[in-house]
């Protein structure tokens, strides 16, 4: 059971996961209620149960995560900017020349 200042940390980073998600699918005019409805959900799945070596990202003891709906990357572009991979680029979804797509790219995962 998770304590109560996991819980609030936890809530905490869904909201930033929230925000940055529906700031930039607003900004890049595609569909924001999968990468909303999944933020929770991913909150706690890499808060509590991801292992991932962000020094050796082919570690074969990494998890991986396959999403099957495209129309959630912009969560992952968020998840990506909260560790820090990406910084202010998460506005340029959907922009001509820019890595982040509507769609996951193999180019940052």
């Amino acid at each position: 059971m998770a304590s109560a200042e996991q819980l609030q940390a936890w809530h905490q980073q869904a909201q930033k996961l929230h925000a940055d998600s529906v700031w930039v699918t607003t900004t890049a005019e595609v569909h924001p209620k999968l990468s909303i409805f999944t933020a929770d959900l991913m909150t706690v799945l890499l808060c509590k149960y991801w292992r991932y070596d962000d020094r050796n990202p082919h570690n074969p003891n990494s998890d991986r995560l396959i999403f099957l709906k495209g129309h959630v990357s912009p969560l992952l572009h968020a998840i990506d900017k909260v560790a820090g991979f990406i910084s202010d680029e998460l506005m340029s979804l959907r922009q001509s020349g820019s890595r982040l797509q509507e769609h996951p790219v193999p180019v940052l995962t």
